[in-house]
């Protein structure tokens, strides 16, 4: 967690947002997510514990390492909003 991101829009740099305190997600194949994924609730693979809104991934580019899925974390978007979760 804590990674700082640059998002672009419709492939226009003029449409690029900064986003910190990001979490990186490995994929493995296949990768994590895909196009139209965005705000999916992501959550812990034990425990299905709620952590993050899917916010976007890297493409995968050739000699690079595997594409990265991002999400942002959860609790302060609930704090934001002044909402809790029911998990039951």
């Amino acid at each position: 967690m804590n990674e700082n991101i640059d998002v672009t829009y419709f492939n226009d740099p003029a449409r690029t947002a900064h986003f910190v305190g990001q979490m990186a997600i490995l994929g493995d194949n296949p990768p994590f997510s895909a196009d139209g994924d965005s705000g999916s609730l992501v959550w812990t693979a034990t425990g299905y514990q709620p952590v993050g809104l899917l916010l976007g991934g890297s493409q995968a580019v050739p000699g690079a390492s595997l594409p990265h899925s991002f999400a942002s974390p959860l609790q302060p978007i609930l704090d934001r909003l002044k909402v809790t979760l029911v998990t039951q």
